[in-house]
């Protein structure tokens, strides 16, 4: 018999590294019901190791701000510059009364006219033709220093 932990998920790690995560409790399984190697290993699961910022935002990037601060949820905007030595990321956000009324009337759109549907990774990632890490990317959460501020999608569902 052989003490194994259940997988339990992926997770992002403060510092932006993605590690599996396992259940504490441990279970005992026959030996002849474990591999030592998986066959079929899945991109999905796979650990990653922190990007550094300018790989991950290059400058001229395109991102949206999700953060709290009043006024600018859901304005656009680009990465102008990386601070190689604290990697810190500054970007610059468009902010005018157009962009505003805009996006506030697409999602008043979105709230009253969409029905919400479940779309998996792999079937976005093949309609926009590039690999379902990406699509998890940009739809996860993610956040910058300083203040911890959340530029990610966050379109992923919760448990």
């Amino acid at each position: 018999l052989f003490k194994v932990r259940l997988f339990h998920g992926m997770s992002r790690q403060p510092d932006g590294s993605v590690l599996k995560t396992f259940l504490r409790e441990e279970l005992l399984v026959p030996a002849n019901t474990v591999i030592t190697k998986n066959p079929r290993p899945e991109l999905r699961y796979v650990e990653m190791r922190a990007l550094p910022p300018e790989e991950e935002f290059p400058k001229g990037c395109a991102v949206v701000f999700t953060g709290s601060k009043q006024g600018h949820y859901g304005a656009v905007g680009k990465v102008v510059k990386i601070d190689e030595k604290t990697a810190e990321i500054s970007v610059e956000i468009r902010r005018n009364e157009a962009c505003k009324k805009d996006w506030a009337s697409a999602l008043n759109l979105v709230e009253s006219k969409v029905e919400p549907r479940y779309f998996n990774v792999r079937q976005i990632a093949t309609s926009l033709k590039c690999s379902s890490y990406v699509v998890s990317m940009v739809t996860s959460s993610l956040l910058i220093k300083p203040g911890f501020i959340e530029i990610g999608l966050q379109l992923k569902s919760k448990k």
